[in-house]
């Protein structure tokens, strides 16, 4: 009897612990998930923002993540069509990417959104720089310091203008004015090493593009950009030491590999060249340069089979090159005395440079 009257309490008692545990169950979920059950004010969920989309994108900037950077950028723009600093932003890291277009496109829209902005000024003249347009380039910069003469990186950009204009002097006082306003900028010193490379004085560009690599660590562009002043210098394990960290803090840029490949170029690491400018496309298929760097590789090989359809590709997306035109030609030649294929890239390289020997003789060649 005793016995049986322990069984019923116990019973008893585990269906109350049950009932306790449903009931703080039911309690927890109200205070989480229905808090004005029990009298207290949800927690309000985060509001998206246009502006801490643009925020998190200069975060990812510094962080060298330019893809991720772009995407907040854009972002922003969807939140806001008329933040004309998302536009100008994201327009500076397309044109990094090489989509100078689309660059141009972005910054064109933020000035129509804020013209009188001199930050929006000066990016929309570095991307209309890096396209090409270095009339149109040199008047954004003008209105940038015009509207901020204080501004640092509105004199940066213009030294980049006139350096592309073969105005030197002007190139070189305008950079250097870009320094003295603000020599913490690593697009101050980017600039003005430029200037150097551009008078061929590539000590001191070494030195600005070193600088700007220090002032900010992790943006691939910068040690490209001093890689290629080492290599002028055929100073090579140095350039590929920077392509090394370059491709640390940017693994899936094609400019890396392509740069590295020019070194293995001038080394007459033929095959080794090939290796990269492939590994350049498999990130960027459409990628003129790497193409018609790997169709040099080739036709230093022989391998004219293989030359033909890189330099053609070069051209198809969009190349200028006089070269890859006259030695697609000659590789016609070299494979099969194929003139009559062979002639018209030997003219076209010649509209693109008069002064292109190889490919009058070429056309000599094929008069005989």
């Amino acid at each position: 009897m005793y016995i049986q009257q322990e069984k019923k309490r116990g019973r008893y008692l585990a269906w109350i612990l049950l009932l306790l545990i449903i009931l703080a169950a039911l309690g927890l979920y109200a205070i989480v998930e229905r808090p004005e059950l029990v009298g207290q004010e949800p927690t309000p969920a985060p509001v998206e923002t246009a502006e801490g989309h643009v925020e998190e994108g200069d975060a990812l900037l510094g962080a060298g993540k330019i893809d991720e950077a772009m995407a907040e950028y854009q972002r922003a723009t969807e939140l806001d069509p008329e933040n004309a600093i998302a536009h100008a932003r994201w327009g500076r890291l397309l044109t990094l990417r090489r989509r100078y277009a689309e660059a141009v496109e972005k910054t064109s829209r933020a000035v129509e959104l804020d013209p009188e902005n001199a930050e929006v000024q000066a990016l929309y003249a570095m991307t209309l720089d890096w396209n090409g347009q270095y009339d149109d380039a040199l008047s954004a910069a003008l209105r940038s310091i015009e509207l901020d003469p204080d501004y640092a990186e509105g004199h940066a950009y213009l030294a980049e203008a006139y350096a592309d204009k073969d105005r030197w002097n002007e190139a070189l006082e305008s950079a250097q004015v870009a320094v003295r306003l603000d020599g913490s900028s690593w697009v101050t010193h980017l600039n003005l090493g430029y200037v150097y490379e551009k008078m061929g004085n590539y000590s001191e560009a070494v030195a600005e593009y070193a600088e700007a690599t220090l002032l900010h660590p992790n943006l691939s562009y910068l040690y490209i950009r001093l890689a290629r002043a080492y290599r002028v210098l055929s100073r090579y394990e140095l350039a590929i030491a920077q392509l090394d960290l370059a491709q640390n803090v940017d693994p899936h840029n094609p400019e890396v590999y392509d740069t590295l490949g020019q070194v293995y170029l001038d080394q007459g690491e033929f095959e080794r060249a090939a290796d990269r400018f492939r590994k350049a496309i498999e990130e960027d298929a459409e990628y003129a340069a790497a193409y018609g760097h790997l169709g040099i590789s080739y036709f230093r090989l022989m391998r004219w089979e293989d030359a033909i359809p890189s330099f053609r590709r070069a051209i198809e997306y969009g190349s200028q090159a006089p070269e890859y035109y006259y030695a697609l030609g000659w590789s016609y030649i070299n494979l099969s005395e194929d003139c009559e294929s062979a002639i018209p890239y030997f003219e076209m390289a010649l509209e693109l440079d008069i002064w292109a020997q190889p490919a009058w003789d070429g056309l000599d060649y094929c008069e005989e």
